[in-house]
């Protein structure tokens, strides 16, 4: 048994050694071979947001709105629709000066729900979406998502 342990901690290294460079060159080819069947994507025409459109431009009101941040919001009456919330929230938008735009991310528990402010106006600020949602009936609280961190 330990002439059998010393035989296999006693093989030479450079057998062991001799086979990385092989490996290296088949893993390189590999990716080689993966990169080539990928398409090239041109920088400057970014891709359709819909596969099937061929439109490859966004609309001007998306590559002209800036994100303002994110904002965590409750509603009066819970719900687990979208549709409702973006509702709320396209009435915000058009009611805030200057205009906003609001777009669900996600739901998050206890009936709250994650909502990206964006704007086309410069002077367009999260304290001001924050504002303009707390006073939309429907909304009982906004709050911006900002990451907090503990004061020492």
């Amino acid at each position: 048994m330990v002439r059998m342990a010393q035989s296999l901690t006693a093989r030479p290294r450079s057998l062991l050694s001799s086979g990385k460079p092989a490996l290296a060159m088949a893993l390189g080819l590999c990716l080689l071979a993966a990169c080539k069947s990928v398409p090239a994507v041109d920088p400057g025409k970014p891709p359709a947001m819909d596969p099937t459109s061929t439109n490859t431009q966004p609309p001007a009101a998306v590559s002209a709105a800036h994100n303002l941040g994110d904002v965590i919001i409750g509603l009066s009456t819970p719900t687990t629709s979208s549709a409702t919330v973006q509702g709320l929230l396209d009435a915000a938008g058009a009611r805030a000066t200057p205009r906003l735009a609001f777009a669900v991310v996600r739901p998050m528990s206890g009936g709250f729900w994650v909502v990206r402010a964006s704007s086309g106006d410069a002077s367009a600020t999260l304290d001001g979406a924050v504002t303009a949602l707390r006073g939309t009936p429907g909304i009982a609280s906004a709050d911006p998502d900002r990451i907090m961190k503990i004061q020492r």
